[in-house]
């Protein structure tokens, strides 16, 4: 049975080889440490193929590596809407959709590179989106209340009632989440 292109994708991360042989020797050397959220991507993989969203909100784009899957997750038709501060590494991104390209799907993939707790991120999301959030990923700066607060209070009035969230760190978002409810 001849394997689809995020199948590929998917064993490229299982193998950790995902940036080989396509960017620099500089990224090579770090694959070993971007992969530490490889079972993450492949879990946040296989919910959103039985959801097939039509948006898509991530904030924080890094190296590429959920930006992709979520290329190959979202539905036949609709927008990724990328947020990070650093534009860096869009070409990351597109290195990697040429070496696992997305066949049978119309999407957008917008890159808004602004800080994603400011309100110019919201204000730069509000011109493009087109409808209701079904999916966002937190892979930004999850490392306080504050910062995942103030991410949050972006970002919840452009969610559907259905959305589904992910969260970069389990520990980290629990943690935030806990003080999130003590001081509701």
């Amino acid at each position: 049975m001849k394997k689809n292109q995020a199948d590929l994708y998917m064993e490229a991360i299982d193998k950790k080889n995902l940036y080989r042989d396509s960017i620099s020797t500089k990224l090579q050397r770090k694959t070993d440490q971007l992969m530490f959220n490889t079972f993450i991507t492949k879990s946040m993989y296989k919910v959103l193929l039985s959801k097939k969203p039509s948006r898509i909100i991530e904030i924080g784009r890094g190296y590429g590596m959920t930006n992709v899957m979520f290329c190959h997750a979202i539905a036949d038709k609709g927008t990724i809407y990328s947020i990070d501060v650093r534009g860096k590494n869009d070409y990351i991104v597109k290195d990697l959709l040429q070496k696992f390209p997305v066949a049978g799907k119309q999407f957008e993939n917008i890159f808004i590179n602004e800080d994603s707790t400011s309100i110019r991120a919201a204000e730069a999301l509000k011109k493009e989106c087109k409808g209701k959030i079904d999916c966002i990923y937190f892979d930004g700066k999850i490392n306080s209340w504050s910062s995942l607060k103030k991410d949050l209070e972006n970002w919840i009035p452009f969610l559907s009632k259905n959305c589904v969230m992910f969260f970069t760190s389990p520990i980290r978002a629990h943690d935030c989440i806990t003080v999130m409810i003590d001081e509701m």
